[in-house]
Order: structure tokens, then sequence, then C-alpha cells
């Protein structure tokens, strides 16, 4: 009840700081969902990452969640989805995978087409993560609460507004498959129900459709509105109510990251010897580093970047990659905003020593 007496604008959109929307493999809606669209929205807002290529070159990998629970508890069945819980519960203690991280070693692939099919070796997992995923993962997460639709809204309203996107499952009807392209989504409730989906609110507008939630799916940019769709505040409520958790939890969720993360700080901490460094001359770090002084963890004089982390140039260019001693030193990607070339190369010690400049950013 307290989020009713807040005055909040009219309207409001996460989306400059989405990726684009891009075409889900199978029953995969909630690793979308949760990694593509609400982890990556946080991190782009985090870093204030509006720049389209570097939105998409820096989003988190959607499979990553289905290698972590094939890993951990034999999990088998990502054709068939999986609980949005279930999934949090795991990104919580794991974190998320940036989509150009190589997998980790001991990564077994039985088949190249399978992303369902990929499993780790969990002694490797638990210590690779903590320099490539746990960095960024979420502190907690939890649930919106039903009491009652207007105070629902005001939640919503609130959250979007702290920068904060909402994961949610409902089950579909047979109109959403016919979305026109202004994306509005206006279902009768009585419609033949299809299965359960899981998509993210980033955004809301008063005025739009007479009230609508803004939502990023994961169908690629030809559904709806380029990837996007609206649904009015009344039908969006109504569809929540009819999957309700108990103790009047709803079936949707909001992910929370430390609060050091929001500030205008010039060096923020991602974990332990993870940061984000903001430099004078407006580059960007995000990533590992080490200290020579044991006696001290936090960022210092003495602190060199070594480890994987991502160099963004002030221009939008950026490498993604290994990095040893304040140099580029090892395998990684590199984008040049100007050309658009995309490469994969190896440096050493700073210098270029191979590059094959032939790939997509996909």
């Amino acid at each position: 009840s307290g989020f009713i007496e807040l005055n909040l604008p009219y309207k409001k959109s996460l989306r400059r700081y989405a990726p684009t929307p891009r075409n889900q493999d199978g029953g995969t809606c909630v690793g979308w969902a949760i990694s593509y669209s609400a982890i990556s929205i946080m991190f782009n807002s985090i870093t204030n990452t509006t720049n389209q290529d570097i939105k998409d070159i820096t989003s988190f990998d959607p499979y990553f969640i289905y290698s972590i629970l094939k890993t951990v508890d034999n999990y088998n069945l990502c054709n068939q989805g999986l609980n949005i819980e279930r999934a949090l519960k795991n990104i919580t203690n794991y974190g998320a995978k940036n989509w150009h991280i190589t997998n980790p070693p001991g990564h077994i692939e039985n088949d190249v087409n399978d992303w369902c099919d990929d499993r780790y070796n969990l002694s490797v997992l638990n210590n690779w993560s903590k320099i490539y995923t746990k960095p960024y993962k979420p502190k907690n997460f939890y649930y919106l609460m039903d009491e009652g639709e207007e105070n629902y809204i005001n939640q919503v309203k609130y959250l979007i507004n702290q920068k904060r996107p909402i994961i949610f499952g409902i089950d579909l009807r047979e109109s959403f498959y016919n979305l026109t392209k202004d994306g509005y989504w206006n279902p009768n409730l009585y419609e033949g129900r299809y299965g359960g989906h899981a998509m993210t609110i980033i955004g809301y507008d008063d005025y739009k459709f007479g009230g609508s939630f803004e939502i990023m799916n994961s169908w690629g940019t030809d559904f709806g509105e380029n990837g996007f769709l609206w649904i009015p505040y009344d039908k969006f409520y109504s569809l929540i109510e009819e999957r309700n958790l108990s103790y009047n939890k709803t079936n949707s969720f909001v992910l929370e990251y430390s609060d050091n993360l929001y500030s205008s700080d010039n060096i923020r901490y991602l974990a332990k010897n993870s940061v984000i460094i903001k430099y004078n001359d407006g580059t960007t770090y995000l990533g590992s580093y080490i200290n020579n002084t044991e006696a001290d963890y936090n960022y210092n004089s003495s602190s060199v970047l070594s480890g994987y982390g991502q160099w963004r140039y002030d221009n939008n260019n950026i490498y993604i990659g290994q990095f040893e001693n304040n140099d580029f030193h090892g395998n990684g990607y590199y984008f040049n905003s100007n050309t658009k070339e995309f490469c994969e190369v190896d440096f050493r010690k700073g210098n270029l020593v191979y590059s094959n400049c032939n790939l997509k950013n996909e």
C-alpha cells in the first residue's frame, strides 16, 4: 500500500537500455527474460550505455542458466520451459555470463546444435564463475505481491522508475500470435489458452492504449513493435492473477543489485577484485583487477587490470577479453564502431598478434 501515494511520471521506458530483441531457441523464454532482457538492461542503465551496437555486444547469454542447471542438478528439460524462481535462485548464486565469454574448461558439448545439451565441470565452474559470471550476479530477487490491481500497477511503475525491469510469466492466448506492428495486445481472457511464456516489463505509459505496460519479448524484431508489445494495465493484472503463487506472491519478479553500483562514483565494485572504473577521458573498464599489496583488496594505486574485462572507449569502440598488468593480453573480441567490424583478436602485452574480422555480432 506504500506505493499508492507515490507521485510518478505518466510514462517511463527503459527501452533505450535494451539490446535488440532476438529470437529464442526452444522453450528458453525464462533465460531470455532474465539474462538477455532484465540483466542486460540493468547493467546498461548502471553504465549509462545506450549505443545499440555496444548494448548488443555486451548483452548477457540467455542459455547460461540452462548449462548451470544441467551441471548442478542434471536438469534435462530445457525445451519444456523453466520455473522462473528456480532460474533466479541459481542466477543469484552463479551470476550472468556475457554472450562473448567462452565456456569454462571442462565444458562438454555433446551436440553443437543443441544449446540444451551443454554441461560444465562443477568444480571448474565454481572457480571460473568467480571471475567471469559471479561479479554480475544480483544480490537478491524478490516477488511482486498481489495486494490489489491499483497497488500492483503502482509497484511496477515505481520499479521502472528505479530502472528495475520486471520478469514475469503468464499464459498466452491465441491472439498473441497475431499482433499488429503497433504491438498492441488486448486479449480476450476467454480465448483458448496456450502455454506459459516469460517476458520482461521495461516501461509503462498511462495514455498509450488507455494505459499500458511496455513489454520486451524474445521472438525477434518481426514480432509486434520491433520485438516489443503493449498490454493494457487491467488485462495484464488479470493475466498475472491467473498464475499467482502462494501467500499473495505473483509470478513476477525483480532483481536487486548493490546500491553502490547506482552511485556516481568513478570506482564501483562488482565483487571482490572486480570493478567498474570511469576514467576522466570517458573510457570505462568493467572487470577484474589484482593488487600488488596483498593487505588491501580495494582498488588503489598498486592495483593492475588483470583477468577478464571490457575496455569501453568513449567513441564506442570496445575490447572484451583478457588483461594482464594493465595491458590487453590474451584472446578476446574487438568492435570498431566506425567500420562496424567485429573481430576475434589475440594480444600479447598490448600488441595485436592475431585478428579475424569476418565475424558477425550474433
